[in-house]
C-alpha cells in the first residue's frame, strides 16, 4: 500500500479521502496544491512542502504526518468511491526530517530546498540536522561549492533574513562566502529592513571587495522601500561611497 506524507501545522485536523483521480496528491511544487483539502505528497517530494510547518515558526509546532490510504469507502458529499486517508502519529519538524532521509528522501532534493527553506525561516534546529547528519558526528552534506551554482543560497538567506547567528554556522560549513553570496543577502535584508544584517555585512564587504555598484543597488532598493534606518547604517559604514 502507498504511503503518503503531509507537513501540518497546529491547527489542522484531517480526517480526509483520497480522490478518485489522485488529485489530492501532489508531487512537483505547487503552492495552489496546499491551500485547502488533505493534499499530501510523496516522501521523495516532502522536502518541497517544508516551508508549510515553517513559515509561521511552526519549528517546534508542526509536524510531519504519514498519510495512509486503507479500503474503499463510498463518501456521499463527492459521490465518489474512494480510499480512506489514515493519519499517523505527529512527528516534530526534525523528526518527521529524520523519519524522510530513514525513508530514503534525498536531502539535497531540487538544489537543497529543505537546506534554503530552514535557513530562510531560521530554524535552527532543522539546519543542524540537516549539516551534521543523523547521528550527529558525520557530516550530513558532502558539497562540492566550486560545482554548485546553488551552495551558497542558504548562507545569503540567513542574512537576507536578519538570521545572522544561523549565518555563522553556516558559514562554518562552507567556504568563505563569496561576495555574490554576500551581496545578494546585502540587496535582500535592505529590501525587507532589516538593519542589523545590513551593518554585518557592510563591515564585512565594504572595502574588501570590488563591489561598490553592488552595495548601490542594496543601497537603492531600501530608499524605493522606504527604510530609512537602514540608509543611515550605509551613509555609516559607506562614507566614502557617492550614493
Amino acid at each position: 500500500m502507498i504511503k503518503y506524507v503531509k507537513w501540518m501545522n497546529h491547527d489542522e485536523c484531517h480526517h480526509g479521502f483520497q480522490y478518485k483521480n489522485g488529485s489530492n496528491v501532489v508531487e512537483t511544487f505547487s503552492p495552489k496544491g496546499t491551500s485547502g483539502g488533505l493534499f499530501c505528497t510523496t516522501i521523495e517530494h516532502a522536502f518541497m512542502y517544508m516551508y508549510k510547518a515553517l513559515e509561521e515558526k511552526l519549528e517546534n509546532q508542526g509536524w510531519l504526518r504519514v498519510v495512509e490510504p486503507r479500503g474503499s469507502t463510498f463518501k456521499s458529499a463527492t459521490h465518489l468511491k474512494c480510499q480512506k486517508l489514515v493519519l499517523g502519529e505527529k512527528m516534530s519538524v526534525v523528526d518527521g526530517i529524520k523519519y524522510l532521509i530513514k525513508n530514503g528522501a534525498d536531502i539535497h532534493y531540487e538544489h537543497d530546498t529543505a537546506l534554503r527553506v530552514a535557513c530562510e525561516y531560521g530554524a535552527r534546529n532543522v539546519v543542524e540536522l540537516l549539516l551534521n547528519g543523523l547521528n550527529g558526528s558525520e557530516l550530513g552534506y558532502q558539497h562540492s561549492p566550486d560545482t554548485s551554482v546553488y551552495e551558497q543560497a542558504p548562507m545569503s538567506l540567513c542574512l537576507g533574513n536578519n538570521h545572522i547567528k544561523l549565518y555563522d554556522l553556516v558559514s562554518c560549513w562552507s567556504t568563505h562566502p563569496s561576495y555574490k553570496c554576500l551581496y545578494n543577502g546585502l540587496y535582500l535584508a535592505s529590501y525587507k529592513g532589516h538593519a542589523e544584517a545590513v551593518e554585518y555585512i557592510l563591515t564585512r564587504i565594504y572595502n574588501s571587495y570590488d563591489i561598490e555598484h553592488k552595495i548601490k543597488d542594496a543601497y537603492q532598493v531600501a530608499l524605493r522601500e522606504g527604510h530609512t534606518h537602514v540608509l543611515k547604517v550605509f551613509e555609516k559604514e559607506c562614507p566614502s561611497m557617492r550614493i
